[in-house]
């Protein structure tokens, strides 16, 4: 099982990012999907709280984890 921590590092890394890119305050159109990508993988992966994933993900609330997750969710059509 991978750690929420791994995880944020393999979706940085598969996006040309570091772990900071993820946990800090920019918010470009690339680091804020990257973000969210994290957020649906922690949450599908780890089963790790909305406000325990904001935290890990450089204080985001738990109402931006539900939305970057349902966002990617939504993309991927709800497959699991």
């Amino acid at each position: 099982m991978a750690t929420p921590v791994a995880i944020v590092q393999m979706v940085a890394e598969e996006f040309g990012l570091t772990a900071d890119d993820l946990t800090g305050r920019v918010r470009t159109a690339k680091i804020a999907l990257a973000r969210q990508v994290a957020m649906y993988f922690i949450r599908q992966k780890t089963g790790l709280t909305l406000a325990d994933t904001g935290h890990l993900l450089g204080g985001r609330t738990p109402a931006t984890v539900s939305w970057g997750y349902q966002r990617i969710a939504g993309v991927r059509g709800g497959k699991k």
